[in-house]
């Protein structure tokens, strides 16, 4: 099966409407064949201004982007009012700094029950196999703080562990004789860093880390907690030789049985290939009924309506942001060789 076929596996591109994210030169949907939007960060101008004379993207051929999602601007608010059956994102998730929030704000566009396709990095076989998970206090920190751009433990995170490696040759367990964080990166990362706090300046890197397993357990944890809009439908490990993974979400009620049922099946379905994993622990019961205030607590922090109690004498709290995200630009590929001789 195709990279193209594992992702829409089971849904008709003719049907429906449909909305591409992060597509640049090569869209997983053309028209006239579907009824396709294209959503990405910038303007096609704009873009193809980014990447002329870049050799790994083709700027004449460039998805004419409709929707432009811009940091600090809601997916809806960018929209003006669309509504999709469905939507795709091909390396895009992993770049998010603000992963449950990205994830909110598609929701926010799709009809219900609509679906989201994901193609997603398996960790284990690119540039990030040295990187740990991404765990739940990390998603939970993006999301309550609404981060708009990668912050700098992302920045260091990502370049201190970057490492080269070919997906075939990692399956065969041949990975760089590298292991340790290296330093090599550290003081131009440390310079995107300081252009980052200073000046608000946007530098994409991998946010996230996952493997199959991992992601299943991360989204199990986030639906227990009431906080996902989505439950899966299917998950695709990555297949042998390649890169990627996919994943077939649905748009369901958080914290509904069949939303719950569907990650612990995601879960299990994932947990064979990656033998080397410790067992899966879920969160104990307590955790899996959160009384509905609490749950009603954990929305309010996250959408900015929750303020802390302080004293008069204390700093007033920073303006509230939105849970928009800049899209990703180049996929996980494309970064790869992009920046393999930065």
């Amino acid at each position: 099966m195709d990279r193209r076929s594992a992702l829409l596996e089971g849904l008709d591109p003719a049907t429906g409407r449909w909305l591409e994210i992060g597509a640049l030169d090569k869209p997983m949907l053309r028209p006239p064949g579907c009824r396709v939007v294209y959503a990405d960060h910038a303007t096609t101008s704009d873009l193809r201004a980014k990447y002329a004379g870049h050799a790994l993207v083709d700027p004449d051929a460039l998805a004419d982007v409709e929707i432009v999602w811009e940091p600090g601007k809601s997916l809806r608010e960018a929209a003006r009012g669309q509504v999709f059956d469905h939507a795709v994102a091909s390396h895009v998730i992993e770049h998010a700094p603000n992963l449950l929030g990205w994830l909110e704000e598609i929701a926010s566009v799709l009809q219900p029950r609509g679906s989201l396709r994901l193609a997603i990095p398996d960790k284990r076989y690119c540039f990030d196999f040295l990187r740990r998970e991404t765990g739940l206090p990390e998603v939970l920190d993006s999301y309550l703080n609404k981060r708009t751009r990668p912050g700098v433990r992302d920045i260091l995170d990502f370049w201190g562990w970057y490492r080269s490696v070919d997906a075939a040759a990692a399956w065969r367990g041949d990975y760089p004789s590298l292991r340790a964080f290296s330093l090599d990166q550290i003081p131009v990362a440390l310079g995107r860093c300081r252009d980052s706090l200073e000046r608000g300046g946007y530098h994409d890197v991998h946010c996230s880390v996952f493997t199959p397993h991992s992601f299943a357990i991360l989204m199990l944890h986030l639906a227990e907690l009431g906080l996902l809009p989505f439950g899966c439908t299917q998950i695709r490990p990555t297949a042998p030789n390649q890169l990627e993974f996919f994943v077939h979400l649905m748009r369901m009620e958080p914290g509904s049985e069949a939303l719950l049922s569907s990650w612990r099946w995601a879960v299990g379905h994932t947990s064979a290939e990656t033998l080397d994993r410790p067992p899966v622990v879920p969160l104990p019961p307590a955790a899996r009924a959160l009384p509905r205030r609490l749950r009603r607590l954990f929305k309010r922090m996250g959408s900015g309506a929750f303020r802390p109690q302080r004293s008069a004498e204390a700093e007033p709290l920073p303006a509230g942001g939105t849970h928009s995200t800049q899209n990703a630009l180049p996929s996980c590929a494309l970064l790869q060789r992009s920046t393999s001789s930065a």
